[in-house]
């Protein structure tokens, strides 16, 4: 099952999806946010998250891509890797505020 919710200049832009399998989980994340400059919003840079084994004591898989179009692993335990599982986090709370109609 998909769920997204689209990019725009007042909340986060992703997409989420759970494995009918593990229906309490999502197993696949990717989002996008954006910032202001001047009067432009500019997009950060895209990260996609697989949980792939949520039950395997391993955690997430977290890529970035970058500007040449190829998605570099970000290593887990890394200072960036442990402020993107933050960042995650914040994802599906806001997605949790949305789906509730907060």
């Amino acid at each position: 099952m998909k769920q997204a919710l689209a990019v725009s200049p007042h909340r986060p832009g992703y997409t989420l999806f759970v494995n009918p399998a593990r229906p309490a989980i999502y197993e696949l994340a990717q989002y996008r946010f954006v910032r202001l400059e001047g009067q432009t919003w500019m997009p950060l840079t895209e990260k996609f998250v697989w949980n792939k084994y949520p039950s395997g004591g391993k955690g997430p898989q977290c890529f970035a891509l970058e500007a040449s179009a190829q998605w570099r692993t970000l290593e887990p335990g890394s200072d960036e890797y442990r402020s993107e599982m933050g960042m995650t986090m914040h994802v599906y709370g806001a997605h949790r505020q949305v789906s509730l109609g907060l």
